[in-house]
């Protein structure tokens, strides 16, 4: 098999990866919250924003100050929820998808390591969708130019 054949099913392998992963994150909307929830989160701190932009006594200020950061704590986890969940499904798929077509970059490379981990390294690679790919052609391209 040619390293374009090999590259175009990486190519493929991860192109599955992000339609599937696209599907489920449309499909289930935001993580643990609804549409609504986060309009809201971000309508409040904007209104806070523009509350301390004013003139307040200090003990308002201060309430303010303390309620905008929790509401901007809150909305961080909420992000940081959905971005571990995005990368866990991601690994998965992308390993999983490395085992059953027995996809081996390192192999490819020239690199001698267990069939396991070369599988596992490439699930990783290919979990990150097509632009680490594309990142590496150009890498190649550059390199053989």
């Amino acid at each position: 098999m040619s390293v374009i054949d090999v590259f175009a099913i990486f190519y493929v392998a991860a192109q599955v990866i992000e339609r599937i992963t696209d599907s489920i994150i449309k499909s289930i909307g935001p993580y643990d919250d609804t549409k609504a929830d986060i309009e809201i989160t971000s309508f409040q701190i904007d209104r806070i924003k523009a509350k301390l932009d004013s003139d307040i006594g200090k003990e308002e200020e201060k309430r303010l100050y303390d309620k905008f950061h929790t509401l901007l704590k809150y909305k961080n986890q909420r992000d940081n929820r959905m971005v571990l969940g995005v990368f866990v499904l991601t690994s998965f798929l992308g390993i999983f998808l490395a085992f059953v077509l027995q996809l081996r970059f390192l192999e490819m490379l020239g690199v001698t390591v267990l069939p396991v981990i070369d599988s596992i390294v490439t699930g990783f690679l290919i979990s990150g969708g097509t632009k680490p790919l594309h990142d590496l052609i150009k890498y190649i391209e550059k390199a053989k130019g």
